[in-house]
């Protein structure tokens, strides 16, 4: 058999593994879409303008002749 090879000394500093490149940063994530703003409700005197107006007063019936 081949002659045991001693260990090296611990004394003896040994080669530090080549540092590996950082890893590349990850991309900024985007920010969240933001949803579109619910639109608002149109108040109810323009939704309706028929409701605002007061209404008016009941036209008179024509009386009917007697017949």
């Amino acid at each position: 058999p081949p002659p045991h090879r001693p260990n090296p000394p611990p004394s003896l500093p040994q080669p530090s593994p080549p540092r590996s490149p950082p890893p590349p940063s990850p991309p900024p994530t985007p920010p969240p879409r933001l949803r579109p703003p619910r639109p608002r409700p149109l108040p109810q005197r323009q939704a309706r303008p028929e409701r605002a107006r007061p209404n008016p007063p009941p036209k008179p019936r024509p009386l009917l002749p007697p017949s």
